[in-house]
Formats: C-alpha cells, sequence, structure tokens
C-alpha cells in the first residue's frame, strides 16, 4: 500500500537514492516531522508521490524524479515551516504541488 509510510514522530531522517513505484503512497508521514530530506529518488506511477497530514518543518525536497503518480506528487494539508522544495523533474501528476492551510512559521531571535 505505500512504499514507506512514517506512522511515528520523526526526525533528521533522509530518503536518499531509492526507487519508489507502483504503491498507493510513495512516502507517507503520519505523524510530526522534522529535519527531513528526500533527495535523489525516483518516485513514479502511485497515486500520491510525497503525502504529509501532519506538521512538518525543515522539509527539503530536492533532485527527484517524480512522474505519472496519479493525484499529487506532493500533497501537504496541515502546518508547514521550512519547506523547500528544489531541482525535481516533476510531470505527468494530476496535481503538481499541492498545499492546504499552510503556516509559515518564523521563529525570532531576541
Amino acid at each position: 500500500m505505500s512504499g514507506i509510510k512514517i506512522e511515528s514522530v520523526s526526525q533528521e531522517v533522509g530518503i536518499i537514492g531509492n526507487k519508489i513505484y507502483d504503491n498507493y503512497y510513495s512516502i507517507c508521514f503520519a505523524a510530526a516531522s522534522s529535519d527531513f530530506l528526500i533527495h535523489n529518488n525516483s518516485i513514479y506511477n502511485n497515486r500520491y508521490g510525497v503525502y504529509s497530514g501532519h506538521v512538518c518543518r525543515d522539509f527539503v525536497i530536492s533532485n527527484n524524479s517524480i512522474n505519472d503518480n496519479t493525484q499529487y506528487d506532493a500533497y501537504f494539508t496541515t502546518s508547514i515551516s521550512d519547506l523547500v522544495i528544489y531541482n525535481n523533474s516533476i510531470k505527468s501528476n494530476g496535481y503538481q504541488v499541492f498545499i492546504f492551510l499552510v503556516l509559515i512559521v518564523k521563529m525570532l531571535q531576541c
């Protein structure tokens, strides 16, 4: 059902250099996450490319090939802080990047 599914609070995780295909979710975060790097992966033929329904921070999606996912290549439904999506090949998806209810929190130092 899912290529990579993370169901607990997670931090400092890298998903690097994988082929993830023919799943419902290729990479799914089901709990609060921070310090994530999704880099240099081939993600294709999934329903969702990268999906998160919970609070995320310090999230980088870079240098990936994300193709032919039927719904979304990147889907975030709750608060996100410090999200960077760069240098990816994204094509033939239902939606390229979908972000709903995005809250970008900036911390001020005194």
